[in-house]
């Protein structure tokens, strides 16, 4: 984090003679009402000169800005009142105090309450006990958190209590000894893994505020109705002192912090304000290196000091503990933005800065890695410009170089403003690009090859990067298909990736591949390398037997089994084995059938009384395989007129030819018939002409007619 301010020491009479000077210096009338509002020390109080006792680190703030300090001393309560400026004023020796105090309240009158672990003890303004408190029932509190007194004169308590077997924090309101009710808040304290009971503070409009166990605050009004929740702080956790917190006139929450950015602790301890609605406004440094806060009050008086805050702390390696006093002033309101332009070495960071009327006279930006900030050796870098003094946000930047690749850099806003005021922004952590990958030179792993598929492995150096690989492939060096991407870490040096599967494949098919990794910094393509898929099943044809066998027709039969693989299948036919003139198609089966699968083929225009040979082919997965020669031979039968004329092998039905000479003989006899016939007729019809010509003309008619 950034360098803290010193945190320096002030005498009585100089705190006394800065508080009256500083009046003028708050400037908060002259800035708008909701202004960040953050908080700078003007000095530190030694509360242990009174007579009798050392200080614990119990203290509260009377109704008029006096600090009262309650111990406990051989079994009696003792009240020792400093004014405004840390000076002793006196001291009130209580009634009987059974156990050590715990947390300590001043109502609006100077009553003084003190708790201890399970019982809660008022006192007058001049020390007599005027009642005790051990819950609104016989079970009683089994520890004590905290205690405020508001405006009214109403106390609230935070305890942790057994109700049956279930423990609950509750916060309980009591008028005048008197139990009014109770709120139970939206935690369990145990079951949060808090380490004890909630603390409640309330402010001027009688609001309070818990916060439960050290992991979160919650507020409700004076009627118990739950207004908001605060979980952690931008910069850490809350602190697990039940007593860090506190409200002021605003109704800004003021709780303490572990430092624990992103992480990376050192320790610190710093108040963080929110405002009334839970919204983060500033943070202010109290202690360092592993300094303990004992309790946060505000000075509601309206005097001198109104406003200020005071903090309990117990320093590391000191004697004793502390006050710390710290007025309020207008901070800067900042905000960081992402880092722009970001490269492998460099990037631009941004943040808004809002003036809130103040001049800003600096502003840098602070950043490094989370090992640099642990180490408190953060780098720093002044603004490009600074923001002016408006009230309205203002861009700032700064381009920093000089970075590693791939490392993790946090890195956030500090302003200052003229009035003493400073102020930083949220942490934000950015990524520098990484170095480009590197795909292993050494050949990858081809760790099966199939038909269809392969499967590779390889090496590659994610450059310190966010990475993913995947593996191109194909038929040549253009590849032309890709595995899906698989990510890898941001490790440095070869992981292993893989094994990545290679699909739709060809059998029997050389193909190139190469591993390709990629990152916020590019892509990088390794060497190129080749593997042979094995070759794919050839069918399996049988030749089967022949029916329907005539002088010139048969049917051919068989089967094949296509083994999973695409297979076109037929016949092949000739008169002689290994000379076959005539191919006869069957059809095709698809890839998904297996088994052997019959089919024929019928065939004609055979020659009568001929040997055939025949065989069955089917062609599949890239190969041509043979079923065994069989034979058939065609039937016999004699033509009177004529020898057979060998014709041509065909697949399809021939056409035959009548014998020419019977059709010439039956068509002679057909005529000579006919001819014989018309001489006949006429021969009867004749002298029956010569009689007259008209007759003779109807007799020939029908001769005619006749023939």
């Amino acid at each position: 984090m950034n360098t803290p301010t010193s945190l320096h020491r002030i005498t009585v009479t100089t705190l006394i003679t800065l508080a009256m000077l500083l009046t003028s210096t708050l400037a908060l009338t002259a800035t708008p009402s909701r202004a960040a509002l953050g908080y700078v020390q003007v000095g530190t109080l030694n509360l242990s000169e009174a007579p009798g006792g050392k200080f614990s680190g119990l203290f509260a703030i009377g109704p008029n800005g006096e600090i009262w300090v309650a111990r406990g001393s051989a079994g009696t309560a003792v009240f020792d009142e400093f004014n405004s400026a840390g000076k002793y004023e006196r001291q009130i020796t209580g009634s009987a105090l059974p156990g050590l105090p715990g947390a300590m309240a001043i109502g609006p009158y100077g009553e003084m309450w003190v708790a201890e672990q399970a019982a809660i003890y008022e006192f007058s303004p001049t020390g007599a006990l005027l009642r005790t408190l051990t819950g609104e029932d016989a079970r009683g509190f089994r520890q004590i958190g905290g205690i405020a007194v508001d405006t009214t004169g109403a106390l609230w308590v935070s305890a942790e209590r057994s109700v049956g077997l279930d423990d609950r924090t509750t916060i309980e309101k009591f008028r005048e000894g008197v139990y009014q009710g109770d709120v139970t808040g939206s935690s369990n304290c145990k079951a949060a893994g808090g380490g004890g009971a909630p603390t409640v503070a309330v402010d001027s409009r009688d609001n309070f505020v818990w916060g439960t166990c050290g992991l979160e605050a919650e507020e409700f009004n004076s009627e118990g109705v739950f207004q908001t929740q605060i979980s952690g702080t931008p910069f850490g956790h809350l602190s697990a002192d039940s007593r860090s917190v506190a409200v002021d006139a605003r109704g800004d929450v003021l709780l303490g912090n572990v430092d624990d950015v992103l992480g990376v602790s050192t320790f610190d301890r710093f108040v963080d304000v929110f405002d009334a609605g839970s919204v983060y406004q500033s943070r202010v440094l109290i202690a360092e290196n592993f300094s303990t806060i004992f309790g946060i009050a505000v000075n509601d008086s309206g005097g001198v000091t109104s406003g200020y805050m005071y903090v309990g702390v117990f320093p590391k390696r000191a004697a004793s503990v502390e006050v710390r006093v710290f007025r309020p002033v207008v901070v800067p309101d900042i905000s960081t933005d992402a880092a722009e332009g970001v490269s492998r070495t460099s990037m631009r960071l941004t943040g808004m800065v809002n003036p809130d009327g103040v001049g800003v006279s600096s502003c840098e930006f602070v950043y490094g890695t989370n090992v640099e900030l642990g180490e408190r050796k953060a780098h720093r870098i002044a603004c490009a410009s600074l923001p002016g003094s408006g009230s309205s946000p203002v861009e700032v930047d700064a381009t920093i170089g000089g970075l590693g690749e791939g490392e993790e850099y946090e890195y956030y806003v500090v302003a200052k403003n003229s009035a003493g005021g400073e102020n930083e922004s949220v942490p934000v952590s950015q990524l520098t690009l990484p170095a480009l990958p590197v795909v292993n030179d050494s050949p990858p792993v081809v760790l099966a090859v199939g038909q269809y598929e392969a499967e590779v492995r390889g090496t590659v150096d994610a450059g310190g990067g966010a990475s993913s690989y995947h593996v191109v492939y194909g038929q040549s060096e253009a590849y032309g298909s890709s595995s899906p991407a698989d990510p890898i870490g941001r490790e440095h040096g070869d992981v292993s990736t893989g094994p990545v599967l290679l699909s739709g494949l060809q059998p029997g098919t050389t193909y190139h591949f190469a591993l390709v990794a990629d990152n916020a910094s590019g892509t990088v393509t390794g060497p190129d390398y080749t593997f042979t898929t094995l070759p794919a099943p050839a069918p399996i044809p049988v030749t089967g037997g022949v029916s329907g066998v005539s002088e010139t027709t048969a049917t051919l039969s068989g089967s094949v089994d296509p083994q999973g693989e695409q297979s076109t299948v037929g016949f092949e036919l000739g008169t002689s084995a290994g000379a076959y003139t005539l191919t006869l198609p069957a059809g095709s089966f698809a890839s998904s059938v297996n088994g052997p699968q019959p089919f024929a083929v019928a065939v004609g225009g055979l020659l009568q009384n001929v040997t055939y040979h025949y065989r069955v082919f089917a062609t599949g997965g890239g190969q041509t395989v043979y079923g065994a020669d069989e034979t058939f031979t065609t039937s016999t039968y004699t033509d009177p007129f004529t020898a057979q004329v060998a014709p041509p092998l065909l697949t399809v039905p021939q056409i035959v030819f009548p014998n020419v000479k019977e059709l010439v003989s039956k068509t002679l006899v057909k005529h000579t018939k006919k001819k014989v016939r018309k001489r006949k007729i006429l021969k009867k019809t004749k002298p029956a002409a010569r009689k007259s010509k008209k007759t003779g003309l109807t007799i020939a008619k029908r001769v005619r007619g006749h023939a």
